[in-house]
């Protein structure tokens, strides 16, 4: 099973124009087993379903995980979509460890739901069930985003960057913490990391 650039060609909701983008800095990092945390329409589990076995792709929205149901009718692929809330799943066994996680884009909505003492709770059992996790999230300094409630939830910095990296330091077990890319959203650079042990 190759990607197919037609899964997201809906004109009711066009692809998040990163999404490309992050696909070809992740390419060489995603191998293996791999969990898809927050995996919104399946673009990134789509994308890995020829190279990575199994895959079980998680999100909270059930009409996301519909939406992915119908993709995989049309394509065939093996991919296990299931509605989950990974704030809610902390005590919750997936039965494997994973080569791979893909937590993008889901951990400034989780601290924004659960307060960061919480979210802290949630990102170190991740760490504790992947080898690699590929990570970004929203920053405190993208524009236009004071009205959200993720934006209010994170802290003041004068380097968002830096701040996680710090972060992901302190909140998880991984060893090494690179920068792997990163991607224009709300008008700044949000970078894209790599999390291995």
């Amino acid at each position: 099973m190759t990607y197919h650039p037609d899964f997201f060609g809906r004109k009711d909701k066009p692809m998040r124009r990163d999404c490309e983008k992050r696909l070809e800095y992740m390419k060489p990092h995603v191998r293996g087993s791999l969990l898809d945390v927050g995996c919104s329409e399946g673009f990134f589990s789509f994308a890995f379903s020829g190279t990575c076995n199994p895959i079980l792709a998680v999100d909270s929205e059930k009409r996301l995980i519909d939406l992915c149901l119908e993709t995989q009718k049309k394509y065939g692929t093996m991919i296990d979509f299931v509605v989950g809330d990974i704030g809610k799943s902390i005590d919750k066994d997936f039965g494997i460890k994973w080569d791979t996680i893909l937590y993008m884009s889901i951990h400034h909505h989780v601290i924004a739901r659960y307060g960061i003492k919480k979210a802290s709770e949630v990102i170190r059992w991740l760490s504790m069930s992947g080898k690699t996790m590929i990570f970004d999230m929203g920053q405190k300094n993208e524009k236009n985003c004071e009205k959200r409630e993720w934006w209010n939830a994170l802290p003041g910095t004068k380097d968002p960057a830096e701040w996680i990296r710090n972060y992901l330091r302190t909140n998880t077990e991984y060893k090494t913490i690179d920068r792997i890319g990163g991607t224009t959203v709300h008008g700044v650079e949000r970078v894209l990391w790599k999390l291995t042990k």
